[in-house]
């Protein structure tokens, strides 16, 4: 990223009576040119570490921009600023600058901060702790009203801690009560995780967040004249510690749209759009002046939410972005970790369930109930894996047998974890540590399975007796870890029954693989039954696309 320069730094850029009111070192008030030195600050901290901030992106879509999206949202924000002493001047045309320019999700957020900053600051010629406290407060304030289900754990909670910090050292000088509003902000950047789960099961903390925490100490080190090369910035690593949670939503959640776009008018009223807007979208947020405001959102009909849009006013600049390929992008990039030592071969069938495993690092072959692949089928998968071991999952019973004759006749050492359904597989994948031996693997995954239970529901072909029970042709079965324990019941009691007698179980997770011959519709109103049913239970739908089995069950 090449690196614009904005000003000169140094703390005699901003000393004497228009860029700021300094004594013995210490700043008193902050002019305009100050505040464009400690802007500029912030976006070379920034620039520094956009790339480690992409890392952390998880939230709200992991996509890996977040970084170069505030980046690319400071800097239309310092180029916009004006060459002025007067502080409300630069900070108003600072902002109209992030307006136009920002860019996603953290970077409309960000924008929004400045425009309340700018507000606020708009009558001062200089700023003392007092009115820039103010300021950051009325930022803050604005950012989360700019949001139109404004979630805690984001960068939103980082600003606000930065505002109490403000308000709380009002006394202090201006670079003094930055320090303490520094401090705190980091001290939320930390505590991200516990308020939003994505986050720790993800092992990060907020990016929107850590990018707003290098932008605040670029700003400081700045105004203290202090060179940021000198300085060793902080930015919190991912943990590694990724949990199966996470894994299998981002392999399966479907993301839709990025779209942003500018609405003009003569008289456009944010609110107004944003209440219109967010029920046909997620992460929504509209902010933004009097004759234009930025839209940002989330949506699988961009076209339509865009129609819609420009009944309020004539929409320009519009962005749209595929972010369900991005995300396969974060899932790539999981699987290409594993193409070292170890590989894992796995057996599923069903668009949704083939996709899923392989977003989850396994070279997949298809098969299952009454199409069980050849022993030559596994053999090629095996070879094609670029690894040293594999480890072979045919997550059906009827193919474990195949299984063990490709182990003997492969030209690499395979070993066989003999999983017996789809969730006993996709349990061992979550558990598959790329970086682990295949002996350590195999440890990890046969304790996964043995945490997770398995339910199925199927059709009978026949009228027969199974497990001393019988079953009329065309009627449903239950059956739990491969027992019939319901049958002759409709689609959503016999899941029900299913669940029953996985007893105790009085809390858990149910993920809902739903098969061909279903419809979201009826796997979302089946999950909701569940859910009243058994309130203890988090329950989730994942499309499974599987044939024969109108629902498998994943029962932790």
């Amino acid at each position: 990223m090449a690196y614009a320069h904005f000003g000169q730094p140094g703390a005699g850029s901003f000393s004497g009576r228009k860029g700021g009111r300094t004594c013995a070192g210490i700043l008193y008030r902050l002019g305009g040119r100050a505040l464009r030195l400690a802007l500029e600050g912030g976006y070379k901290a920034l620039e520094r570490h956009y790339e480690a901030v992409n890392a952390l992106n998880v939230y709200p879509v992991p996509d890996g921009d977040t970084g170069i999206n505030m980046l690319l949202t400071l800097r239309a924000t310092l180029q916009s600023a004006s060459q002025d002493d007067h502080i409300g001047r630069v900070m108003e045309s600072a902002s109209h600058g992030a307006l136009l320019g920002a860019r996603g999700n953290a970077g409309v957020i960000l924008s929004q901060f400045f425009r309340g900053m700018a507000q606020a600051l708009r009558p001062y010629e200089e700023a003392d702790t007092p009115t820039l406290a103010q300021a950051v407060r009325q930022g803050a304030d604005s950012a989360y009203r700019a949001v139109a289900h404004p979630t805690e754990g984001t960068i939103l909670t980082v600003m606000r801690a930065t505002a109490d910090a403000l308000d709380d050292h009002k006394g202090e000088d201006v670079t003094t009560a930055l320090a303490r509003g520094l401090s705190s902000a980091r001290e939320a950047l930390a505590r991200t995780p516990d308020l939003l789960p994505v986050l720790a099961e993800a092992g990060v903390v907020d990016a929107g967040g850590q990018g707003f925490v290098l932008i605040l100490e670029g700003m400081l080190y700045a105004l203290q004249g202090v060179p940021l090369e000198q300085i060793p910035l902080r930015v919190t690593p991912p943990t590694g510690q990724v949990s199966r949670a996470f894994l299998q939503r981002v392999a399966t959640q479907h993301y839709g749209f990025c779209t942003q776009f500018i609405i003009r008018g003569e008289a456009v009223d944010a609110d107004a759009i944003r209440s219109a807007l967010a029920p046909m979208a997620q992460s929504t947020v509209v902010m933004g002046e009097p004759t234009l405001v930025r839209v940002h959102l989330h949506t699988s009909t961009p076209q339509e939410v865009i129609t819609f849009a420009a009944r309020f006013g004539q929409v320009d600049e519009v962005r749209i972005e595929d972010m369900d390929r991005m995300r396969e992008e974060f899932a790539h990039g999981w699987r290409s970790r594993q193409a070292a030592g170890v590989g894992v071969v796995a057996v599923g069938w069903g668009p949704g369930i083939e996709e899923l495993l392989q977003s989850l690092g396994a070279w997949v072959v298809r098969g299952g109930q009454t199409m069980n692949p050849s022993v030559q089928n596994l053999l090629q998968a095996i070879d094609a894996v670029p690894a040293q071991e594999v480890i072979l999952l045919p997550n059906n019973p009827n193919i474990i047998v195949s299984g063990q004759q490709a182990v003997n006749m492969a030209g690499k050492r395979v070993h066989l974890l003999p999983t017996r359904t789809i969730p006993q597989g996709v349990s061992a994948l979550l558990a598959f540590n790329p970086e682990a031996s295949a002996e350590e693997n195999l440890g990890r995954m046969e304790r996964a399975i043995r945490e997770v239970r398995t339910g199925e529901v199927v059709a009978s072909t026949r009228t027969t007796r199974v497990d001393g029970q019988e079953v009329r042709e065309g009627e449903l079965m239950g059956f739990l870890d491969g027992t019939l324990v319901v049958a002759g019941e409709g689609l959503t009691e016999t899941v029900c029954r299913v669940v029953e007698h996985a007893q105790p179980l009085t809390q858990g997770v149910v993920t809902l693989y739903w098969g061909a011959d279903q419809t979201q519709a009826s796997a979302d109103a089946l999950a909701q039954v569940l859910r009243q049913r058994f309130p203890g239970l988090q329950v989730e739908v994942v499309y499974g696309g599987q044939p024969f089995y109108p629902v498998i069950l994943s029962l932790e």
